[in-house]
């Protein structure tokens, strides 16, 4: 299970949309391991760091023949149903769910499950059921989802160390009047932060954050607001704690921080998380359409509390130029 922990460093993917998942979050630095380079001498990491970087941008339906290749390349190496297919085989299958198309999603995410199902990488098995809460999520299963939800973050919560969970925030930083995009206070957050946590461990704290996000999705939409925002609470405690509070994390905790304001009658919270989530995509992915469906979100904010001219301001700032 190698091939696929230095995968998981290279994309880290987890998936987000305005509560749709895509693939957030990877590096484009090639890290050596054994499945992906002996895939195909890095092919098989460029197709997956491509395939992430597309959907990252919106577009998952360029990422689906990405994984595809991907896969085909993983089973040429390993064999078709070995454990070292299964993170190809789920990115797939989330990708799937994305575009709608559930029936094969399903398929391959009971081929995944087979895959693991001689593993002992419990970090991967984690990751498959957080996928599966997504895929329920996207078909509007919500309760169904938040079970499945709950139990990925059980999984990725037992292969932590304990003061993982309990490691106090780096303080947020005073938003400036003259930073009117936030992103000179992200950017200098960001480079507050601790990065010395080890590739394993940094794996398994993406996706527990990602997971009590969606788990705060569901939440929200089940009208639990309060829930919804002890989970998202936690998950952004997490994330500064342990040095992972990054643009692209940061990005998806504001918004969803926000949209659950939102739910709970808090305009002025809400107006300010969705403000900073704006600043974090500019930050980490400008000029794509999680940005843009973003700012159109602060845009709204901004409007139902009358601030006409600044929502104009942000709407303008949403149509690529």
């Amino acid at each position: 299970m190698r091939a696929l922990l230095n995968l998981l460093v290279i994309i880290s993917p987890l998936f987000v949309g305005c509560d749709r998942p895509s693939p957030q979050d990877y590096s484009t630095e090639p890290q050596a391991g054994a499945g992906g380079a002996q895939a195909g001498s890095g092919t098989y990491e460029r197709l997956m760091a491509d395939g992430a970087r597309a959907n990252l941008a919106g577009r998952s339906g360029e990422a689906l023949p990405m994984f595809r290749q991907a896969l085909r390349l993983a089973e040429t190496r390993f064999g078709k149903g070995r454990p070292d297919t299964a993170l190809p085989i789920m990115s797939l299958a989330l990708m799937l769910s994305n575009e709608g198309q559930f029936t094969e999603a399903d398929s391959r995410f009971a081929e995944a499950a087979q895959a693991l199902r001689p593993s002992k990488d419990e970090g991967m098995k984690a990751r498959l059921s957080h996928y599966n809460g997504m895929h329920l999520l996207n078909q509007g299963k919500v309760r169904e989802a938040e079970a499945v939800l709950g139990a990925a973050q059980t999984a990725y919560t037992a292969l932590l160390p304990e003061d993982t969970l309990t490691r106090d925030p780096v303080a947020d930083l005073p938003r400036s009047s003259f930073d009117v995009s936030g992103i000179g206070r992200v950017a200098t957050a960001i480079s507050l932060q601790n990065t010395g946590t080890d590739p394993a461990t940094h794996s398994v704290l993406l996706g527990l954050i990602e997971t009590l996000r969606y788990r705060a999705i569901a939440m929200r939409r089940l009208g639990r607001p309060e829930d919804a925002s002890k989970l998202i609470a936690s998950a952004s405690r997490i994330a500064s704690g342990n040095g992972v509070a990054r643009a692209s994390v940061n990005a998806r905790l504001y918004r969803t921080a926000g949209l659950i304001a939102t739910a709970s009658a808090l305009p002025d919270r809400a107006l300010d998380n969705l403000y900073r989530s704006d600043g974090a995509f500019q930050v980490a992915l400008p000029e794509t359409k999680p940005a843009a469906e973003t700012k159109l979100l602060h845009a709204a904010a901004l409007m139902r509390e009358g601030k006409t001219g600044a929502a104009l301001s942000v709407c303008r700032r949403a149509v690529p130029r």
